[in-house]
């Protein structure tokens, strides 16, 4: 850490206070900061209403396995279905999105294979690149040790 703290430091204060980095200790925070948001995914999930989204959410809420959740409505998707009969089907759909870490991904999806009412949900996480070391913390606080 002491290498980073003086490379910094070479920026000039300026620099270094631009980007809230005063201290070695900062550089510590930080660098746990990119660490913790390596980790961060986003789960996508479509659901079939509104309240199959938010009964989905709050089971996951209730559970800790996710921080925080985004519920949009106005999809409307096009797909092949059922499997294999090349047949293009229309929906709406609700689009809930769930904010947790890596480590919660497949209970997540284990609990929503549970209480979903489709044969084949989308489930699926995206990577999250970056993420404000507060919003991190917050997060992460939230959720249940893994």
């Amino acid at each position: 850490m002491k290498a980073q703290w003086n490379k910094i430091r070479s920026w000039g204060n300026k620099t270094a206070k631009k980007f809230h980095i005063t201290s070695e200790d900062d550089v510590a925070s930080s660098l746990i900061s990119n660490d913790a948001t390596s980790n961060m995914i986003l789960v996508y999930i479509t659901c079939e209403s509104l309240e199959q989204a938010e009964d989905i959410g709050r089971h996951l809420l209730k559970k800790r396995l996710v921080g925080c959740v985004n519920i949009i409505q106005g999809m409307h998707s096009l797909y092949l279905w059922p499997p294999g009969k090349n047949r293009i089907e229309e929906a709406d759909e609700v689009i809930l999105l769930c904010k947790t870490t890596e480590k919660h991904y497949k209970e997540i999806e284990k609990e929503v294979l549970k209480i979903h009412s489709y044969e084949n949900p989308a489930i699926f996480a995206l990577p999250i690149a970056h993420m404000s070391h507060k919003y991190a913390s917050w997060l992460t606080g939230e959720l249940l040790p893994v």
